[in-house]
């Protein structure tokens, strides 16, 4: 989750974006050990968008950036639903032991 949270992170600020404009899907097509996931805008391109703005696809296990991920991007292959960077950063919070802020 650390891995996931460093490229949220780096697509931020790489594209100069706000912590609520990134979120995470994964890969759902695999045997779910170290699936690959999804970068995308957290918000629709536009009314006419069949699919979301992906900023990158990373290797579950490495968490580099997969070379092959811009000919076919599939939205079936993705989870249906997608977390935030505060999901994903509590998450990674459990993980470690820390219990989230009560109120949210």
């Amino acid at each position: 989750m650390r891995g996931v949270l460093g490229n949220m992170y780096d697509c931020v600020s790489n594209y100069n974006l706000d912590m609520t404009d990134v979120q995470v899907r994964i890969g759902c097509t695999g045997k779910g050990r170290t699936p690959h996931y999804r970068i995308e805008r957290g918000w629709p391109v536009d009314q006419f968008a069949d699919e979301a703005y992906v900023y990158g696809i990373f290797n579950g296990r490495n968490h580099k950036t997969l070379m092959e991920w811009t000919t076919v991007v599939k939205d079936e292959h993705w989870s249906e639903k997608p977390s935030s960077f505060e999901q994903v950063r509590e998450l990674l919070g459990l993980l470690r032991g820390v219990q989230p802020v009560q109120g949210r």
